[in-house]
């Protein structure tokens, strides 16, 4: 018997707790091994335990099985044969599967017939509908046929005839159905009402003989349905229930009830036992089997006769046998020790480190073969500014789109300014290529804006005001090529742009235009949205199908694709092929009739030519034809819009939703995931399920053209791809405050009771109150500055009073932008930050020349005493040596230097006023590298910036680098490099006696200072944030010089922890950090990455140290991570003679184990179940012998004379004992089977996630601790008089211990308690 068929009948016969999820092949071979399985027990079971006397019911089921046996599937010529020749008390079993039948024919002493009918397998709602089993009386109608008509040939022709038919022939009225789309379609995942045997079948025999007065059972049927990613469900054999049904019915007596049922039961449970153990079932398997056997035979109590109870308890006993041997070979492995010889090994031999991944690095390090990167001169390679090209409109956005790309403040400023100077003028007569280039446009640039705005309200408003000048123009060039769209909403409402965070005059007309031509939009509008899911007539889709004057060209190529819809529709062929395979099997089955079984063949053989005919016939199925359309008129159309979408109005509603939907609505909790199953266009998909990707994808011949031909099954719907969501009514939620502002509460008189301890009530009201009323904000911040209760000059009080003078707020028709002049004489009695913003907002909009003439004095006088404070700060930073204190004071210059630079951040017609370029250079030069100046600051500047080459310009821009660089010298005039790079301007130094002219470079942009193509005074970013540096130096800023170390770039000015540090970058990203120091009597040492010894060194010695090397000893130092300068002899040291083995040595002289050697590997093997290779560290020498650490568990193992005993450490690590194998065999603690931890006198379990899997006859479990620094763990020690565990009495200990029992237990361990010996 083949494994998987035995497997399959033990599932349907015993029904264990875990079930196959997809339905299994119940055909011939199945059901024939379940056949010869009952027929072979039964045979054993009559000679065994029946006496010749009460054999006769027996035998007729003995006869029953044979015909089974025989006949799977039954053919005519046998049903006619079994029929024709029953004797009295014979009875025939059959199994009408094509219509969920049971039949019993029963032929009595008087020759009558009892024909019986039942349902074979209950429907699957009652299956899981049920609470337990189902309760079924069997068997359903029973009609007597009288003998004369029973033994007339005719009659009997004809009903075998009839059972034939029914049993090859599934008809559709009795098939389950279910509805889809509108179309009732067959559901094979149920079962078949068997009305035609029981009803028709029924009612013919009653008018030929007479309802049979029977004794019906009833049975507690267990079923179940498991289905999980799989075509058909698991179902319990039917074959098996009528089989019982027919057992249980014919073995009943008055005096014995159910016993022979159930004995018999019990006897073929067990055969199948003793087969499932020749076929190794799994342990588990084979518990539960012999569970059900027990249960049924304790349900038969003392009616069980002696014989089946010895019979029983040997099949027990068999499988105890095999669970206890496979059992105890789990124990074995678990108790298995490894192969331990100390005596044998070279300890000291494997000292020698192999180094296989550092060695040629070191090698390289000491022959010093590192070449030098020195650029001689510097030339910058700026990317072409898009805005000096003049190629015309479309290609000049082309340009600005590609340079946005880079991420680049300059390439986003010069996006912007050319949509503010060029978009309102720019017309062209190809619509759609320019809508394409303004949409490429707004993703683009708003993927960089982004990103590089984020965190700033004011940038991310002049991100949303460009991108919605850019909708707008957009929208004016699809409305220009479709005319509908004025019918319909524009969805963008006038104020949506009112969080806006504004200060330039500009800035206000541009909101102003798109306000105006968002009010003429919707003035126009007559329908609502276009993004809806409603299908009506005033559907744009449908509208425009109806409305819209296409071109030839347009019809042409909607015909041919409505030629091309059709003929992949493919309706004509689908019916074609339903004719076709209907009439092949109209020959088939006339060809099976004419054929003849082949004797002394099964039935089923594939040699036999009349059942190969019959596989053929069943087999016979045909793919169903969906039509691709909705049924209803509106929706068809708006299908058919969709595959032929025009293409300026797909780009403006695909534009449109990402501006309103991912831009503009604030991101919340995602909507539940939507099922998208395949779509034609970029928004336009389905809902729902279609047919061919269903399980009703195909039906078997023969169909009518009804279950072939089927409505289209899906629902189409607006649905966006990229995000996976639906389109319709996303828009609620549109909102840019979360953009443009902070949210603060507005019910705050309400809310006193919440007010802060740090400030008082009146602060509380205060700050609340500022921004109440969008049209007096102005007015109360001229009343707060003249009141002064709040403290101006704390952060959050900047934010919000600039934000109410920012804001821009509602506008009326003709309407003027507030603000209020009032405020400026008091203004410099707050904040230099804050009177730096107030002021540029108020030149925004003043008129009045004497308010600008003031204006310009506060910001003048803003700039003088912030340039002041820089000085200051830089002086303190330079002195300050405490690291935690550097990098605030670093970023005080930086953010006093972007106030300072503030003060050019106002409108482009007040910087020839206000413009100093001593300053500029300055203060950019302090903010350059951390970017804390606002970007409209560099965009201000741009073009502004006046030419170096007037006298005055000149001394301003030398002014300024000789603050910077006390060594400059003046030189010839400053030149302006060429195009792209003309931001940048040189000169260079005038050469002395004993000094050489340099080459400098300034960047007018950013301040960028260079000499000799270097940064004067700082390291580049590339080695200041280079991870090494990081490591031993931190944030830690350093004032460097060109370097005169051979192959070096820079060096520090000053001593820094004792050394002098020299940089150097290489060309493949390495950076080289060289010390020299008079402590280490000028000895160059060099940094050496820590990768490079990864499984080389233990992971303790690698991450948690850095090396040192130093270039004439040939010595690695390992100083610890935590202070990386101090060198000590307590660091472990690492020894790379140019003959002889390389080793390493702690403080102690110990000497470490290589991690590839022999004595290794043996450790490893010993100490596996508690740490991993990497993070052992093994080292040998006096006085302790061989010594091994675990430092993620602070456990260390001793062996001293060749056992291992405990000993003390100085460190403080808790170090403790294990046992030498060889002398002390391990002691199993009896639980815990399956994970590898060790167990000695006591057992360690680590604490981390436990990651367990099923193994043969067990599992396996194991506590993953990889991704732990300290691994905690819980140690029990073995009670033997007791027989358990003693933990340290934590619930956590507890509760870890009683979780690892349950994931390893074993049933045979369950039955014997190894530990507690119970």
């Amino acid at each position: 018997m083949e494994f998987q068929s035995f497997l399959s009948i033990v599932n349907h016969i015993f029904l264990p707790p875990r079930l196959p999820q997809k339905g299994d092949d119940q055909g011939d071979d199945h059901t024939q091994t379940l056949c010869v399985t009952i027929h072979k027990s039964l045979e054993q079971y009559i000679t065994q335990h029946i006496f010749p006397p009460q054999s006769t019911p027996w035998n007729a089921l003995l006869k029953m099985m044979g015909h089974l046996c025989d006949a799977r599937p039954v053919s005519e010529h046998q049903l006619q044969c079994f029929v024709s020749t029953m004797r009295p008390g014979d009875l025939i079993l059959l199994l009408i599967r094509a219509q969920n039948a049971g039949v019993i024919l029963r032929r009595f002493d008087n020759g009558d017939i009892v024909f019986e009918a039942f349902e074979a397998s209950p429907p699957a709602g009652a299956v899981m509908g049920a609470e337990g089993k189902l309760l079924c009386s069997y068997p359903g109608p029973a009609i007597t046929v009288p003998c004369v008509v029973a033994q007339d040939p005719a009659f009997q022709r004809e009903l075998v005839l009839f059972l034939s038919d029914l049993n090859n022939t599934k008809i559709e009225d009795v098939l389950p159905t279910t509805k889809k789309a509108g179309s009732t379609v067959t559901e094979p995942r149920d079962t078949t009402h068997p009305r035609y045997i029981t009803e028709l079948l029924t009612g013919i025999l009653r008018g030929l003989g007479h309802p049979a007065d029977i004794r019906r059972i009833q049975k507690r049927v267990a079923d179940d349905v498991q289905w999980s990613s799989a075509y058909l469900p698991w179902r319990r054999s039917p074959l098996w229930l009528i089989i019982r049904v027919a057992l249980q019915t014919s073995l009943y007596s008055k005096s014995q009830g159910h016993t022979d049922y159930k004995s018999f039961m019990v006897f073929l449970m067990a055969n199948m036992i003793r087969e499932g153990v020749a076929h190794h079932l799994p342990s588990d398997l084979l518990f539960c089997m012999r569970a059900k056997v027990g249960r049924r035979l304790h349900k038969l109590g003392p009616t069980a006769s002696p014989l089946l109870v010895q019979q029983i308890c040997e099949v027990n006993k068999m499988v105890e046998h095999l669970l206890q041997s496979r059992w105890l070979l789990v124990q074995a492995e678990q108790a298995s020790s490894t192969i331990w010889g100390p005596l044998r090994l070279d300890i000291l031999g494997d000292t020698r480190l192999s180094l296989h991944n550092s060695r040629a690095h070191l090698e390289k390090t000491i022959r010093g073969a590192w070449t030098g990167t020195v650029a001689s001169m510097f030339y910058p390679r700026e990317r072409p500014r898009a805005t000096d090209r003049h190629n015309g409109y479309g290609q000049t956005l082309h340009a600005l789109t590609k340079a946005v790309e880079d991420h680049s403040y300059i390439a986003l400023a010069d996006l912007e300014s050319w949509i503010q100077r060029n978009l309102e003028d720019w017309v062209h007569t190809d619509v759609l290529s320019d809508c394409n280039a303004i949409s490429t446009c707004i993703t683009t640039y708003y993927a960089s804006a982004n990103r590089m705005y984020d965190s700033n309200p004011e940038d991310q408003s002049i991100m949303l005001l460009t991108l919605f000048e850019l909708w707008v123009a957009l929208d004016r060039l699809a409305v220009a090529n479709c005319p509908l769209l004025l019918d319909y909403s524009p969805e963008v409402t006038p104020t949506l742009l009112e969080p806006l965070l504004l200060r330039q005059s500009k800035s206000f007309d541009r909101v102003a235009r798109i306000r105006q031509y968002l009010r003429e939009r919707h003035n126009r509008a007559i329908y609502g949205s276009i993004f809806t899911d409603t299908v009506d007539s005033e559907t744009f889709a449908a509208a425009a199908t109806q409305k819209r004057k296409e071109k030839k060209e347009e019809l042409q190529a909607k015909n041919a694709r409505y030629q091309e819809l059709k003929a992949s529709a493919g309706l004509d062929s689908a019916i074609s092929d339903l004719n076709f395979v209907t009439h092949r099997l109209l020959q088939i089955v006339s060809t099976t009739v004419v054929s003849s079984l082949v004797k002394g063949r099964r039935v089923g053989d594939p040699r036999c030519l009349k059942c190969s005919h019959a596989k053929q016939a069943r087999s016979l199925k045909i793919a169903i034809h969906e039509w691709p359309l909705p049924n209803e008129h509106l929706q068809a159309k708006v299908v058919v819009f969709e595959l032929h979408t025009p293409p300026v109005f797909q780009v403006w509603r695909t534009t449109t939703y990402e501006l309103l939907r991912d831009i503009c609505t604030p991101p919340h909790v995602p909507v539940r995931k939507s099922i998208v199953h395949f779509n034609w266009q970029n928004l336009s998909c389905l809902n729902g399920k279609s047919f061919e990707k269903s399980h009703y994808k195909g039906v078997k011949i023969p169909s009518s053209e009804a279950s072939v031909l089927l409505n289209n099954g899906l629902r189409f719907r607006l649905h966006d791809n990229d995000k996976d969501r639906w389109v319709a009514n996303s828009f609620a939620d549109c909102n840019i405050s979360s953009r443009c502002t902070m949210q603060l509460p507005w019910d705050l008189l309400a809310k006193q009771s919440e007010c802060p301890a740090d400030i008082s009530l009146h602060e509380y009201i205060t700050f609340g109150g500022i921004r109440a009323g969008s049209r007096i904000q102005w007015l109360n911040i001229s009343r707060e500055i003249a009141a002064q209760t709040l403290n101006l000059n704390r952060e959050e009080v900047y934010l919000l009073l600039t934000q109410a003078a920012w804001q821009i707020g509602p506008q009326s028709d003709g309407e003027n932008w507030d603000y209020h002049e009032s405020c400026l004489p008091e203004i410099s009695r707050i904040s230099a930050k804050t009177a730096i913003a107030l002021i540029g907002r108020l030149l925004a909009s003043a008129t009045n020349q004497n308010v600008i003439d003031q204006a310009y004095i506060l910001l003048r006088k803003a700039r003088h005493m912030t340039l002041r404070w820089m000085h200051q700060l830089a002086e303190i930073l330079q002195e300050n040596e405490d690291e935690s204190a550097v990098e605030s004071f670093h970023m005080c210059v930086c953010e006093v230097a972007a106030i300072c630079r503030g003060t050019y951040d106002v409108d482009p017609l007040h910087i020839p006023f206000l413009l100093e370029i001593r300053l500029q250079i300055w203060t950019a030069h302090h903010w350059s590298e951390e970017a804390l100046c606002p970007r409209s600051t560099t965009c201000t500047l741009d073009g502004a910036v006046a030419q170096p080459e007037d006298r005055e310009n000149r001394d301003g821009l030398d002014a300024a680098i000789g603050d910077i660089w006390r060594g400059y010298r003046l030189g010839p005039p400053w030149k302006q490099l060429k195009k792209p790079n003309d931001r940048w301007w040189s000169t260079a130094t005038s050469s002395g006696a004993r000094e050489m002219s340099q080459d400098v470079h300034v960047n007018l942009l950013d301040g960028q200072l260079l000499v000799n193509g270097k940064p004067l005074g700082r390291l580049p970013r590339t080695i200041s944030q280079h991870p090494m540096y990081l490591t031993v130096l931190g944030k830690k800023i350093l004032d460097i010089i060109p370097s005169s170390m051979p192959n070096m770039e820079y060096t520090t000015r000053n001593i820094i922890f004792g050394h002098l540090i020299h940089f150097s970058l290489r060309d493949d990203g390495n950076l080289i950090l060289r010390t020299t120091s008079e402590a280490n009597d000028g000895a160059t040492l060099e940094l050496l990455p820590h990768h490079i010894f990864t499984d080389d060194l233990p992971t303790s010695l690698t991450n948690d140290v850095v090396h040192w090397i130093n270039l004439s000893t040939r010595q690695v130092e390992l100083c610890p991570l935590n202070n990386p300068w101090l060198h000590s002899k307590q660091n472990w040291c690492m020894y790379l003679p140019e003959s002889g083995p390389w080793t390493m040595e702690d403080s102690s002289s110990r000497l470490l184990v290589d991690i590839r050697s022999p004595t290794f590997e043996m450790i490893l093997e010993s100490l596996a179940c508690l740490e991993t290779r990497n993070n052992l560290v093994v080292t040998t020498g006096a006085p302790l012998g061989l010594c091994v650490d675990l430092p993620r568990f602070r456990l260390s193992f001793v062996l001293r004379n060749d056992f291992y005993t405990p000993a003390t450490f100085p460190d403080g690590c808790r170090r403790r004992p294990i046992v030498r194998h060889n002398v002390r065999p391990p002691q199993p603690v009896g639980l815990a089977f399956g994970h590898p931890a060790c167990s000695f006198t006591s057992s360690d379990y680590s604490q981390g996630e436990v990651n367990f899997s099923s193994l043969i006859n067990h599992v396996s479990a194991t506590i993953d601790t990889t991704r732990l620094i300290r691994v905690p763990y819980h140690e029990y020690e073995i009670d033997t008089n007791l027989g358990r565990l003693v933990g340290n009495g934590t619930m956590m200990s507890h509760y870890f211990r009683a979780y690892l029992h349950a994931v390893t237990g074993h049933f045979v361990f369950l039955s014997k308690d190894l530990m507690q010996r119970r």
